[in-house]
């Protein structure tokens, strides 16, 4: 492949065309792992059911749709050296199993980590929330006498609902998409969530170098919504033509009780300032097969950071990564798309935030989206288990755990 050499048995070069700055972090994540060429010569497209690694762990048992079983490799040289390492003599020592079952009932994990068959409980449902933490966000007494920790961390999500750029109503109307994000009631929304989430104000989470700090220019505001509505061309809600109320479609991917009950509330939102919001539940291929189609009008997505960066997120609104790509908006901005381009080829740091900042703003004016949340992670630990920290990259953590 061209651009690509072993220069020897252990170094590999990669020759790019252009600067690209993310890249180094495009090589942290797994999907750009080494692995070994004689087992993917021997197992072919079946080598993801038999992983050959030189990892801490091994795996040791896979039963599909029931669990997953690691067993510590006790030679792995990463137990002698570096951040892992340990003192055998030491009261803490690696978990020498560790196993992953499958259960995709919240409330079947939740009591199973109350009974102690879970030592961690990576996701608290939202009607268990108010079991587990109290007003002020702290853990609840009973639990912590068991023994029980919670640790929790902003993450790199963002939810949003995508609007179709290609759709003859919304796709021409910014006043429009302007009035949808006004019409968005962002501290309702987070009460629902129970202050787990945070009123998105653009694409990029906090925490990533590159992001526009200033507060939405669209934020949540009925009386506006209803201007920029009779702005465009739909005073109360009505299209004039017909008298009829504005109706959209919204398409989801999910049919769960709290995708339900979160979008009754979405179609709250906009029937105050006049516009039938229609929901369209789907399974998820479905519904990413329609949205890659082109055939949504309106669909609630999120995206989740491969890499900490904002040109990982400012990539779902460049042109040429419209649909099938990740710009499921299918927005094409020609001042944006420039600026997307300088800012992958920008040599010197301080340029590149710049034009990155200036995307953002292009994308808040222009509203492809509806800007929902970014959210906070949670997670609840028993005692036994030591150094866990919720990780946006959570990749190969588990040779970082100790217990006693």
């Amino acid at each position: 492949v061209e651009g690509l050499a072993a220069l020897d048995a252990h170094t590999f070069r990669i020759g790019l065309a252009a600067p690209c700055p993310p890249f180094i972090w495009m090589l942290a994540m797994p999907y750009t792992a080494v692995v070994p060429r004689e087992a993917v010569e021997t197992y072919g497209r079946r080598f993801g059911e038999h992983p050959v690694g030189s990892g801490p762990y091994r795996l040791s048992e896979w039963r599909r749709n029931h669990r997953m079983v690691y067993d510590r490799v006790a030679d792995w040289r990463g137990w002698r050296r570096g951040p892992a390492a340990f003192d055998p003599a030491a009261p803490r020592q690696p978990f020498d199993r560790l196993v992953f079952p499958v259960m995709d009932d919240p409330s079947t994990r939740w009591l199973a980590f109350l009974a102690g068959e879970l030592d961690l409980q990576g996701e608290i449902a939202r009607d268990s929330w108010e079991l587990v933490v109290d007003p002020r966000g702290s853990l609840r007494p009973g639990l912590a006498r068991r023994g029980i920790t919670l640790a929790s961390m902003p993450t790199l999500e963002v939810a949003y609902i995508g609007i179709n750029m290609d759709d003859p109503l919304l796709g021409t109307n910014r006043l429009l998409r302007q009035a949808l994000n006004c019409a968005f009631d962002a501290p309702r929304w987070e009460a629902y969530y129970q202050g787990r989430v945070q009123a998105a104000n653009g694409p990029v989470p906090p925490g990533v170098a590159g992001r526009l700090e200033a507060p939405a220019p669209y934020a949540y505001d009925p009386a506006r919504a209803r201007r920029l509505l009779a702005a465009a061309g739909y005073p109360g809600g009505r299209d004039p033509a017909t008298g009829r109320r504005l109706r959209l479609v919204l398409d989801l991917g999910h049919t769960t009780q709290d995708m339900r009950e979160s979008t009754e509330l979405i179609v709250a939102f906009f029937e105050r300032v006049g516009i039938d919001l229609v929901p369209d539940y789907h399974n998820w291929p479905a519904f990413l097969q329609k949205v890659a189609q082109r055939r949504s009008q309106l669909f609630r997505i999120g995206w989740v950071g491969d890499y900490p960066d904002a040109e990982n997120f400012l990539q779902l609104f460049y042109g040429p990564n419209q649909s099938p790509g990740p710009n499921r908006s299918n927005y094409r901005h020609a001042a944006y798309d420039a600026c997307y381009r300088q800012a992958l080829a920008a040599a010197q740091p301080e340029e590149r935030l710049r034009l990155m900042r200036e995307m953002q703003a292009i994308i808040r004016e222009d509203c492809p989206w509806i800007f929902i949340h970014f959210a906070r992670a949670y997670s609840l630990v028993h005692r036994r288990v030591h150094h866990y920290r919720p990780h946006d990259f959570p990749y190969g953590m588990e040779k970082y755990l100790r217990h006693q």
